[in-house]
């Protein structure tokens, strides 16, 4: 009976305080870079790429502190890139991110690396362009990023990931390597 009271005297120690060391997060990041998936035609004579790396994204997730001035970050976001036909269709490249990335903490800077997992990759069209329809294995990827505390409950960041993708059917692979420059709200959960 003692050993039960002490293991469970233990365990809420232990959870009361990671709970104290953990902060829920929403991420926002603009990508950019990566090799050309597909060149889109406008009905003006232009054209617009679509580039493997690129993309709008928004997610959420957490950092919890494991040691001092350590702490792990897992995120999982949506990443969308589309390029307009006018009126006529678009092309829509959409991707689900998820990080795990380790960090080490100096005061206001954070500087970590971690995978970067790339789950339902698919490039789509509508429209006119309804013949573009491509899927892609999931990827893993390596990941480095560098985030700048603006203040206790938001910072700024940059990443780099090395990401490579292939298509489902054909097995052409493209480059997906691509660096953001995001923006973090943290809030106790």
């Amino acid at each position: 009976m003692k050993k039960l009271l002490l293991i469970v005297s233990v365990s809420f120690l232990m959870n009361n305080s990671l709970a104290s060391d953990m902060k829920g997060l929403v991420k926002l990041s603009a990508d950019f870079g990566g090799e050309k998936l597909i060149t889109v035609p406008f009905t003006d004579g232009s054209t617009a790429d679509v580039e493997a790396g690129q993309g709008l994204l928004i997610g959420g997730g957490g950092e919890v502190n494991v040691l001092p001035n350590m702490l792990i970050k897992a995120t999982a976001a949506f990443k969308y890139t589309s390029a307009g036909l006018a009126n006529n269709g678009s092309v829509t490249w959409t991707r689900v991110p998820i990080d795990i990335i380790a960090l080490y903490r100096l005061d206001k800077l954070k500087v970590g690396g971690g995978i970067s997992y790339s789950l339902n990759n698919s490039l789509k069209g509508s429209g006119v362009a309804s013949g573009v329809d491509s899927d892609f294995d999931n990827a893993l990827g390596y990941t480095a990023i560098l985030e700048y505390a603006i203040s206790e409950k938001y910072s700024a960041s940059v990443q780099y990931t090395l990401m490579e993708f292939k298509e489902s059917v054909s097995g052409t692979t493209v480059d997906g390597n691509n660096f953001g420059i995001g923006f973090n709200w943290y809030f106790m959960p």
